[in-house]
C-alpha cells in the first residue's frame, strides 16, 4: 500500500520522465534540423540574394509604375536585401501579419467553433492525472516567471545589464515588445471576454482568459533576450543552444498555465501569437537602430 507521500510524488516523477524524453527528442531533432537548414541556406543564399536584387531592379524598371516614381522607389526599397529597412523588414512585416491573421482566426474559433472547445477539454483531461500537490508546486514556481512581477523583474534586470555593457540602444525595443504585448493582451481579453476554466488546483485568477498574459509576456520578454544573446554569440551551435533553451523555458511557462488549470490550451496558443507579433516588432526596431548606429559610425 502506497503512502500519501509516494502517491503525491509518483505523478510528478512520471511527468518529469516524460518531459525529459520529450526534451531530449526535441533537442536532437532541433539540432539536426538547424544543421540541415544552415547547409541549405549556405548553398541557396547567393541565389536568393540575386533573385531579390532582380526583383528590385525589375520593379524599378516597371513601365506600369513609371507614372508613380515614389511608389516605385518605395517598393523597390522594400525588396532590397542590403538594408534592414528593405527585404528583412518586409519579411518581418509579412511574418507579423501572418501571426495577426492566425490570431484573428483563433479568436473567432474560440467564440464560435465547438472544435476548439473540444480540443481544450481533451488537453485538460490529458493533464489532469498528473496534477499532484508536488507537481502543482513546481509549476507554480515556473509560472511566476511569466507573471507581471516576474516580467518586470526580468525586463528590469536585462535593461540594467544592457546599460552596463553599453548596449543601450537595445533597451527601448525590449520594453516596446514587453509593454506592447501586455497592452494587446489586456485589450484582447476585453474584446473576446472568455471566462476562465474551472479552477481545480487551488489557483484563482480574476481576469478573463483569452489570450494568456503569461504566455504573451514569456514569448515577448524571453524571446527578445534570447535573440539578443544569440545575436551576440559566435557559431551556429551556440546560437542554437541559446534559442533552444529559451524556447523550452517559454514553452514550459505556457504549459504551466494549462497544468495549473487557469487557462485553456487555445489561450496559451493565442498568447504565443500575440507575443510573437510584438517580438518581431522589437527585433525590427532593434535592427534598424543598430544599422543607424553603424551608418553614423561610418560617417
Amino acid at each position: 500500500m502506497e503512502s500519501p507521500g509516494q502517491s503525491t510524488a509518483l505523478p510528478l516523477l512520471i511527468l518529469c520522465l516524460e518531459f525529459a524524453t520529450i526534451l531530449a527528442l526535441a533537442y536532437l531533432a532541433g539540432l539536426a534540423l538547424t544543421h540541415l537548414v544552415r547547409r541549405i541556406l549556405h548553398a541557396a543564399l547567393p541565389a536568393l540574394r540575386a533573385t531579390a536584387r532582380w526583383l528590385a531592379e525589375s520593379w524599378s524598371r516597371s513601365a506600369v509604375l513609371r507614372r508613380w516614381p515614389r511608389v516605385r522607389r518605395w517598393v523597390g526599397a522594400r525588396l532590397a536585401p542590403g538594408s534592414v529597412a528593405g527585404l528583412p523588414l518586409t519579411i518581418v512585416l509579412v511574418s507579423g501579419a501572418s501571426a495577426a491573421l492566425l490570431l484573428g482566426e483563433l479568436a473567432e474559433a474560440v467564440i464560435e467553433a465547438e472544435e476548439v472547445v473540444r480540443f481544450d477539454a481533451a488537453v485538460d483531461a490529458a493533464v489532469h492525472p498528473y496534477r499532484s500537490d508536488a507537481a502543482v508546486a513546481v509549476f507554480a514556481a515556473i509560472t511566476a516567471l511569466g507573471g507581471t512581477e516576474g516580467t518586470l523583474v526580468v525586463t528590469g534586470v536585462a535593461s540594467l545589464l544592457l546599460w552596463r555593457f553599453r548596449r543601450r540602444r537595445l533597451i527601448a525595443p525590449l520594453w516596446v515588445s514587453v509593454v506592447g504585448a501586455q497592452l494587446t493582451t489586456w485589450f484582447g481579453k476585453q474584446i473576446v471576454g472568455r471566462p476562465r476554466p474551472e479552477f481545480v488546483t487551488g489557483f484563482v485568477e480574476s481576469s478573463l482568459s483569452f489570450p494568456s498574459g503569461h504566455s504573451t509576456a514569456a514569448l515577448a520578454t524571453f524571446g527578445f533576450i534570447a535573440y539578443v544573446l544569440a545575436r551576440a554569440s559566435t557559431g551556429w551551435r551556440r546560437r542554437f543552444e541559446v534559442l533552444f533553451w529559451f524556447g523550452f523555458l517559454i514553452a514550459l511557462i505556457g504549459f504551466s498555465r494549462v497544468f495549473l488549470g487557469v487557462h485553456y490550451a487555445s489561450d496559451v496558443a493565442a498568447g504565443f501569437l500575440v507575443g510573437s507579433i510584438w517580438l518581431l516588432a522589437g527585433i525590427a526596431w532593434l535592427e534598424w537602430r543598430e544599422e543607424q548606429a553603424r551608418v553614423e559610425a561610418a560617417g
